[in-house]
């Protein structure tokens, strides 16, 4: 028996001790190899089936804090699995588990404010025009209407009925999700157009539906827009009562649980009163507001990590019915045949028990549509501190009956509907160990690895530990649960969650270099190691050099396989000392050196790439535009000393580098002497050089190519207002570093750049 069949088989029989951090670690790990890997064997499809059977079983049926997978790493595994089995159905058996067995325990999250003046700025908002206010009425006749009569001081629940089948089969299911509204938003955050791990609304909605000639980029449609609330999906029999009710469950199979016993009788104080006969269906989330978290916390002494967990754990509870006026039931479809915007308006006047649907009805052609749709989903997602319960995102449904019909039901997703999820800028994860890096200049960083994590459809599952001190501030044990944030569009962030003590040991930091063995010198921030002839350093360093003089393709592995870290070895390659990483690879770096050693090259680039402590070409360019090349190799270190400090912007400490390290690179700097296409900065300083910055794009040939011609031209340089040319994927592009340029600055498609590249210069 492998170890997912063990666990799947202790929670089949109602046992959550399986839900420990080794286990989590261990499946979220298999999820993410699954994810990444190119194609599934029948050994993977069974695999995945079960961890997302696993996943989906906790979910569904306890209020645990920690789940095997997060939605996000979740959400990319289902969309895998259904390309080796198009017909999977989400869901889960339903399991009656004792909430006494819960080994984690569970932690309250408050919801995180979006933006300060959602207040004020609310009127403004699409997301506020449309929405269907709720009949005024004070909150105090809903717990009055749904207080289950005194049945003694702690009324039970029998254990609920766990495999029975849906009554309306087409109020169940599940949604199709996307990440991003529109493919610009998605190449924004550096998805590519085509990346089908990533869906977008725009492409895999609109245009799928316009490929298939359903309409037309100017023909009007129309479009219901609503929030998708987190909770517990209900399918019930309504009148103006609760007379039965069921969960999602397990969608394949038409297996729920039966919530009849806890649901039985809640009313709905401004529906018409009909007989028993004339009762319809109605799918409701069930969810539990911020004020009613606080109220169940309290009544129940736990802390709750956020009313998902809570409404989970409520129904789970033998004691459901003491607490059944905290519930909430949100109304979302009917088994009525009515229009989409009379069926909303029918609910939310009848059968809204404190929160309505918030929704509102979009029409337009293709761009005016698309473009509505980011709206209310930008402004869904700034108000959610104004609204008092969980919600996720946006589901879209097409209102026109006759697309409905076309495009119908798969299994259990309508095709009609689309839900659009919120990107989280912060994820739990588990905290799995450390792996350490050394630097080019000997400084060892510490990598953080945890159970993966998703943001905007790629998976995480590191973080850069920055530093000793760093690793010291976070004190981590194997299995501590962690925050993982995404910054600035770069790796996620990692700080610890203090609420939950270490179980074990906390990581203890190497006392050797992780490559070469030598001791490591400590500082209060800083560990690295002294050897200059570190293996670990040279490779850093021949990495960076590869990738700062635009050598594509030459990467860690091709370095240890090839043993050339040095320009002037890169430089003198044959085919047969490059030819250990591979003929494609061995071809392309020969192809790449002669277009070094054929077109001008200035000192200063190459400078900038071999490998001085803290010393890029901007510095290089300051010094060799009073120092000729051959003086700062030859010049006695007094010599050097003064004229390096005599320089504007290069002060004591770069002076020390430059005397204290040419002697690393003295082969290398003579090579570079040596070159006969070599552009001394010093001999021929260029009057008219652009400054030239990117955005949204990166094309190292292209910036190598500027900067032999002796612009200053930079990939990763910010932009200021005495920028010359900002360039950019396409004409409209907008982004932080457009909104810097200056008066001047001239923001250009690369694609017009490079055909009139003269023009510009």
């Amino acid at each position: 028996m492998n170890s997912l069949q063990h666990i799947l088989n202790h929670l089949l029989s109602r046992d959550l001790s399986v839900l420990n951090e080794d286990n989590i670690i261990m499946v979220s790990s298999m999820a993410a190899e699954l994810i990444d890997k190119p194609e599934w064997n029948e050994i993977d499809n069974a695999d995945a089936a079960m961890i997302i059977n696993i996943s989906q079983i906790v979910y569904d049926n306890s209020d645990a804090s920690m789940l095997f997978l997060e939605d996000g790493v979740y959400d990319l595994l289902i969309d895998k699995s259904k390309i080796y089995n198009p017909a999977y159905q989400v869901g889960s058996t339903p399991i009656d588990f004792d909430p006494s067995n819960e080994p984690i325990q569970a932690q309250f999250q408050n919801p995180m404010v979006f933006m300060e003046d959602a207040e004020e700025a609310k009127e403004t908002f699409l997301f506020y025009d449309d929405i269907s206010p709720a009949p005024t009425r004070s909150i105090a006749p809903i717990f009055q209407y749904n207080r289950v009569p005194d049945r003694g001081n702690m009324p039970t629940v029998k254990k609920l009925m766990r495999d029975v089948p849906h009554k309306y089969p087409k109020l169940v299911g599940t949604l199709e999700k996307c990440k991003f509204v529109m493919i610009s938003e998605a190449v924004d955050y550096g998805v590519k157009p085509d990346d089908q791990k990533v869906k977008i609304f725009e492409r895999d909605f609109i245009h799928r539906h316009m490929d298939m000639g359903l309409y037309g980029p100017y023909d009007e449609i129309e479009l219901l827009l609503e929030l998708k609330y987190d909770g517990l999906s209900v399918e019930a029999d309504v009148t103006h009562e609760i007379k039965s009710a069921r969960t999602r469950g397990d969608t394949a199979n038409e297996k729920a649980a039966d919530l009849t016993p806890v649901l039985e009788g809640y009313r709905f104080p401004y529906a018409p009163e009909m007989a028993d006969s004339e009762a319809f269906g109605m799918r409701f989330e069930a969810v539990m507001t911020y004020l009613n978290l606080s109220k169940y916390s309290m009544l129940k002494n736990k802390v709750y990590k956020n009313c998902r967990n809570a409404i989970s754990g409520l129904f789970n509870g033998t004691d459901a019915l003491n607490y059944r006026d905290l519930i909430t039931l949100v109304p979302l479809s009917t088994s009525l045949d009515i229009d989409p915007k009379v069926e909303v308006e029918f609910m939310n006047k009848y059968y809204s028990s404190g929160i309505p649907m918030s929704y509102a009805i979009v029409r337009g052609n293709y761009e005016s549509v698309l473009y509505q749709v980011y709206k209310f989903v930008r402004e869904a997602e700034a108000m959610r501190p104004l609204i008092p319960c969980m919600y996720d995102g946006v589901v879209v449904h097409y209102t026109d009956p006759n697309l409905r019909a076309a495009l119908g039901r798969k299994g259990s997703v309508d095709q009609y509907s689309i839900a659009i999820k919120f990107n989280p800028m912060t994820r739990e994860a588990l905290f799995t160990g450390y792996t350490y890096t050394v630097g080019q200049n000997g400084v060892i960083t510490p990598m953080i690895h945890y159970t993966p994590v998703e943001f905007f459809g790629a998976v995480h599952t590191k973080s850069s530990g920055h530093s000793y001190a760093r690793f010291n501030e976070l004190n981590l044990a194997y299995g501590d649960t962690l925050r993982v944030t995404y910054m600035n569009d770069v790796m996620p962030y990692v700080t610890r969650d203090q609420t939950r003590p270490s179980r074990k040991a906390p990581e203890r930091f190497p006392a050797t270099c992780p490559a070469c063995g030598s001791p490591l010198i400590f500082s209060e921030k800083a560990a690295f190691c002294p050897n200059t002839d570190c293996s670990g350093q040279k490779l850093a360093r021949a990495t960076s050099m590869m990738k700062k003089i635009g050598v594509k393709g030459f990467a860690e592995a091709s370095i240890l396989a090839t043993g050339i870290y040095t320009l002037r070895d890169l430089m003198e390659a044959t085919y047969m000392d490059l030819a250990p990483g591979g003929q494609a690879f061995a071809q392309s770096v020969l192809d790449q050196v002669a277009r070094i050693k054929n077109q001008p090259v200035r000192d200063y680039i190459l400078m900038g790439a071999l490998g001085f402590t803290n010393m890029a070409s901007e510095k290089w360019k300051k010094i060799l535009s009073s120092i000729r090349l051959k003086d700062v190799l030859n010049l006695p270190a007094s010599d050097l000393y003064v004229a390096l400090t005599n320089i504007k912007g290069i002060g004591e400490e770069i002076a020390s580098v430059v005397m204290t390290e040419r002697a690393i690179y003295y082969a290398d700097i003579m090579y570079i002497l040596s070159l006969p296409n070599l552009r001394q900065t010093c001999d021929s300083m260029n009057v008219d050089a652009k400054r030239i910055r990117f955005s949204g794009i990166r094309d190292a040939d292209l910036a190598y190519h500027l900067q032999s011609l002796g612009h200053d031209a930079s990939l990763e340089g910010g932009v200021t207002k005495n920028t010359d040319i900002l360039l950019v994927p396409y004409e409209g592009y907008e982004s932080g570093k457009t909104q810097k340029a200056g008066p001047t600055t001239r923001i250009i498609p690369i694609d017009v750049f490079k055909e009139n590249m003269q023009a510009f210069l």
